[in-house]
């Protein structure tokens, strides 16, 4: 990753890192050609378009792969527990 690259990058973390995001696990590259590849998971649709909302206040002219997924939550609230 170019040094414009890894700035931009981080500058896309910092963003995500802060409300209404708060996501800390999401995979941010970036390749030669500039295009912004997001990847992870998120609990809900709001918050994948709060990831893009911020990559596209940083960089609005940016080409972004969306490779993010949600994983929703049963409608009953129950969790799997894992032993």
């Amino acid at each position: 990753m170019t040094e414009p690259a890894a700035y931009t990058a981080e500058h896309i973390r910092q963003a995500i890192e802060q409300p209404p995001v708060a996501e800390l696990g999401l995979d941010i590259d970036i390749d030669a050609d500039g295009r912004i590849r997001l990847s992870g998971a998120l609990s809900s649709d709001e918050q994948r378009a709060a990831v893009l909302d911020a990559v596209r206040r940083i960089d609005p002219a940016a080409s972004v792969v969306d490779d993010l997924s949600v994983c929703h939550r049963p409608a009953d609230g129950t969790v799997e527990e894992l032993s």
